[in-house]
């Protein structure tokens, strides 16, 4: 059952509607909705609330004792979202009883500590009082918003999307930039394999990062393959960075190359190994760090 089917699946079971992968609806009179999402490769459950404050830390620290939950805030257009993730069965007959009790218990703390959702536009406010407004679904949270502006605001989300579909000419300027980030991210761990004969894994987490930046400064649309050209770029850039340094190792020894890399003692294979080990492990620690940056820039 797909995480959707899921959804659809609890909103019937709770007595909720359901959208496009969303449950949403009203709880001791907070709108909330609740859909999956995935945070370093596991799934969650979120339950979020537009809210005016938080709640106190006291309050928090029961809450995710109690209902096993992570407590997090967020903010879309200076309003705070108050978010809720927690796991539970994949069968929605066996985690309905747990979601309807988390949906009561928190619901229920907002209430006792009187913090009041935002029943106001999220995008003007009470800037255009005479006009009515609705709750409606909006990337994923039932909010409050004048019709216009949520009109208004879908349109400047399609001028973004067709200013980066113009931007896609620019894509093989930003791969070749993030090709070159990447082997600039290498020469650290170059120049201290040649200089002092150690190899800092490390130094090859700089890689994809400088790759990813290269990405950026060629001004290509900053989409999911924005990451992987970065990781592909330097792990293309680690593989070459040990030729480079065993060619310059060959030259300074004034040795064959071929003879070097193939001669068992110059540790050529286990050198190449390692380094690409290394790179890998650097990707995983800066993957983190690439993917919220590219998010962050999808979002605006």
């Amino acid at each position: 059952m797909s995480g959707k089917e899921q959804i659809e699946k609890l909103a019937s079971l709770l007595g909720y509607e359901s959208s496009n992968g969303v449950l949403y609806g009203i709880k001791n009179d907070y709108h909330f909705s609740l859909y999956k999402t995935k945070i370093n490769y596991v799934n969650f459950y979120a339950l979020s609330i537009v809210c005016t404050h938080m709640l106190s830390n006291e309050t928090i620290k029961t809450l995710k004792k109690t209902l096993k939950i992570t407590i997090e805030y967020g903010s879309m257009n200076d309003n705070l979202i108050f978010n809720a993730l927690f796991t539970s069965a994949s069968k929605p007959e066996k985690s309905v009883e747990q979601i309807a009790n988390i949906i009561d218990t928190v619901t229920l703390a907002l209430q006792d500590q009187h913090i009041n959702e935002v029943n106001t536009c999220l995008f003007c406010g009470l800037e255009k009082e005479e006009e009515e407004t609705s709750w409606v679904l909006y990337k994923k949270l039932y909010i409050c918003a004048h019709q216009l502006c949520l009109e208004n605001d879908y349109e400047k989300q399609e001028q973004i999307i067709k200013a980066e579909d113009a931007n896609l000419k620019k894509l093989p300027l930003s791969i070749v930039l993030a090709v070159i980030g990447a082997f600039i991210g290498t020469i650290p761990a170059i120049l201290v394999m040649i200089f002092t004969g150690w190899l800092f894994g490390i130094l090859f987490a700089v890689a994809p990062i400088c790759s990813f930046f290269g990405y950026k400064l060629g001004k290509a649309p900053m989409r999911w393959y924005a990451t992987l050209i970065a990781v592909i770029s330097s792990l293309v850039a680690c593989i070459v960075s040990i030729f480079i340094i065993y060619f310059t190792l060959a030259a300074l020894s004034n040795v064959d190359f071929v003879e070097l890399i193939k001669d068992p003692s110059s540790g050529f294979m286990a050198m190449f190994l390692q380094a690409f080990l290394f790179d890998v492990i650097g990707v995983l620690c800066a993957w983190g760090y690439i993917t919220k940056i590219n998010h962050r820039k999808v979002d605006k």
